[in-house]
């Protein structure tokens, strides 16, 4: 599958979850207790680049959990699959604390996945009742890889970077 067209199936996906979810009346980036974000969006680590998506879940003001799932694609002309992710997060929240605006969400976390393992940090910025922009870092401390095959893109001590779309449940 081509990098275009997973990203195209990616983001109908996220599309249809548009269409069919209840509305909000707030524009809030993070709104704490059962707030439910999904992320879709490019990613690159250290000039590897591939495509994320990430669901989020609010526990509270404070803190929020979640999965993700990474791909990273070749560099052949038919960007074919190298190499993919899948974990968990758990991240706080700094809204609260810095007394942000709503429509802006500081985070910053821990993930650990199948073939990673590291801190992260983010920041979202809500445009509607919905639909919002978010730019991420991540910073791997340790490999935790099952798959030698192609080489880990995600283990190791690697910096990586995304952007995307967000999308409020």
């Amino acid at each position: 599958m081509t990098m275009g067209r997973l990203f195209k199936h990616m983001f109908g996906g996220l599309l249809l979850l548009a269409a069919i979810a209840p509305q909000r009346v707030a524009a809030q980036a993070f709104d704490g207790d059962m707030d439910q974000k999904i992320h879709v969006g490019y990613l690159n680590l250290e000039g590897a680049s591939g495509m994320e998506m990430e669901l989020l879940d609010g526990l509270s003001d404070y803190f929020s959990y979640g999965g993700f799932v990474r791909t990273v694609f070749g560099k052949d002309a038919e960007s074919k699959l190298r190499c993919w992710d899948v974990g968990a997060a758990v991240y706080f929240h700094w809204d609260e604390l810095l007394n942000l605006p709503d429509r802006l969400d500081l985070h910053t976390g821990i993930q650990i996945g199948w073939q990673s393992g590291g801190v992260a940090a983010g920041m979202r910025y809500n445009f509607s009742e919905h639909w919002g922009l978010y730019a991420g870092a991540q910073k791997g401390l340790f490999d935790v890889s099952r798959s030698k095959e192609f080489g880990n893109p995600f283990g190791g001590r690697k910096f990586g970077f995304s952007v995307g779309l967000t999308y409020s449940l």
